[in-house]
């Protein structure tokens, strides 16, 4: 199970061999899963114990190196899904999965679910909030404003 850290009750409890998870305040980019009290912690915990599984925890900054990773493969994301790339990488570099393991995420939100992360991405403004300057990820692609005719954007296009 892969939590964004700024939900991750589950995996707080986790860490702690705690058989109750304690609610948190939610506080992620990823806002498909910014839940604080996941309602089947429960059922996680037990499948969690029957697999032999683990649970891991990434930060919004981890978050979005993968979905510039996944972005640049031609998938259209959004941040919660990038959010299972983001914890496979971690679990790989943690020693957990083998770096030559099979490994099979599901992505299911689309990249529209939450433009406003990509724009503000983009525009230089989340990367500089979560310190994610990283010289080994692609440089933004910022905002280019164009008027609304066709003349316009194929003027913009040779340019």
């Amino acid at each position: 199970v892969v939590q964004a850290a700024g939900a991750s009750p589950l995996h707080a409890a986790w860490q702690r061999g705690r058989d109750t998870v304690t609610p948190v305040v939610a506080d992620t980019i990823a806002t498909a899963i910014r839940i604080g009290d996941p309602v089947s912690w429960r059922k996680a915990l037990r499948v969690l114990r029957a697999t032999d599984g683990t649970v891991t925890a990434v930060t919004d900054a981890e978050i979005m190196h993968a979905k510039v990773v996944v972005d640049a493969a031609g998938i259209g994301a959004e941040p919660a899904s990038c959010t299972t790339v983001a914890g496979a990488r971690k679990l790989v570099a943690a020693g957990i999965i083998a770096p030559d393991a099979h490994v099979c995420g599901i992505l299911t939100g689309h990249l529209l679910k939450d433009p406003d992360v990509v724009v503000s991405w983009h525009d230089g403004d989340l990367r500089r909030t979560l310190g994610a300057d990283d010289p080994a990820l692609p440089p933004p692609n910022r905002p280019v404003r164009c008027a609304a005719d066709l003349s316009a954007v194929l003027a913009l296009l040779d340019a």
